[in-house]
């Protein structure tokens, strides 16, 4: 197994990193709909993150590693989203 994440891996860490940088709460809901990800990739994305030791075990907070990480990647670009009003609840 790689030190490094998969590249969509690294995509989530940077999302959860602007979201913090917003004090937006990350929610998986939140995720999935800015980064138009399904259960699987979500879910294959944030257990990678937690095996490098860059997400916290429980919930959806960085660790220092992971803050480090995150701020030296490029800002990432949401995606297209099917419905904007679905992600701006979850983000009230």
């Amino acid at each position: 197994m790689s030190k490094t994440p998969d590249s969509p891996a690294l995509v989530v860490l940077r999302a959860l990193f602007e979201l913090a940088e917003v004090d937006v709460r990350p929610s998986r809901a939140l995720v999935k709909g800015l980064l138009d990800l399904d259960d699987p990739t979500l879910d294959a994305c944030i257990t990678q993150l937690r095996q490098r030791g860059m997400l916290a075990r429980d919930g959806l907070t960085m660790t220092m590693v992971g803050l480090a990480i995150a701020t030296a990647l490029p800002p990432f670009e949401p995606r297209p989203m099917g419905s904007r009003m679905v992600v701006l609840a979850h983000a009230a």
